[in-house]
């Protein structure tokens, strides 16, 4: 009779404790998903801020467009082609052009324009990342998400952005080569200059003029060369012989 009793007790015990696990897991699994529809509801409300930003720095564009034929901005004229830690500019095109092809100012054909968003995407991620959900609800219901990202992230991140106004976004372009390196990537378009422009014209000048003067320079080394080996030749035939007069 006492064994029933123990075992009956246990058995109320274990369902008890089973109902109570399912009811904490079951609470655990709302409180994440809260958390989830919180934290996208943020990442909501800042995308489509990004996105308005966006679409008014289209409206203001003014640099090289869709099918206009450039020249590499490798002397920054008119402005700096850096615009962040994620864009090398016009010398990363440089860099990776085989040398064969680099003897003469380098063209492209832009092909698409739009604004680069990528880097403030990732702010936005790591933004929502890095806090706690019940702290994102509050600055929703305060009306301050987007003001409280602005500040502590742009400004505090440790990466330089030179353009908040635009939320550190700025123009970028694929293009089309006329050397045998066919990048897929896209540069600024602060990395080119439309033919045809003054700025333009100068960097084709300038630039024809540096290769004209590494070209001589490579002569007069070549040179230097074949003197210093003649003049090894006569030192080693020459030097120490005895003339009987």
């Amino acid at each position: 009779m006492f064994e029933k009793w123990i075992l009956k007790r246990a058995k109320k015990i274990s369902e008890k404790t089973e109902k109570f696990q399912e009811e904490k897991k079951a609470n655990e699994e709302a409180v994440r998903n809260r958390n989830k529809e919180i934290v996208q509801k943020a990442s909501n409300i800042l995308y489509e801020y990004v996105n308005n930003v966006a679409t008014k720095m289209i409206d203001d564009y003014r640099a090289v467009k869709e099918g206009d034929r450039a020249i590499l901005n490798i002397y920054q004229l008119i402005f700096d082609n850096y615009p962040n830690s994620w864009d090398g500019g016009a010398n990363v095109l440089l860099t990776h052009t085989p040398e064969a092809d680099k003897t003469t100012p380098m063209f492209v054909t832009i092909k698409k324009v739009s604004p680069e968003k990528s880097q403030v995407y990732d702010r936005i991620d790591r933004f929502l990342y890095q806090r706690e959900a019940s702290y994102l609800e509050d600055l929703m219901n305060s009306n301050a998400l987007i003001q409280t990202f602005k500040n502590q992230f742009l400004k505090s991140d440790g990466t330089k952005v030179k353009d908040e106004k635009n939320l550190g976004m700025y123009f970028s372009a694929t293009f089309e080569t006329e050397t045998s390196f066919h990048p897929v990537w896209t540069l600024s378009t602060s990395s080119f200059l439309k033919v045809g422009t003054p700025e333009a014209d100068l960097t084709e000048e300038i630039w024809k003029e540096e290769l004209t003067i590494k070209a001589e320079y490579a002569k007069l080394n070549e040179r230097s060369k074949e003197l210093n080996e003649r003049s090894k030749q006569i030192n080693e035939k020459y030097r120490g012989i005895r003339v009987i007069i």
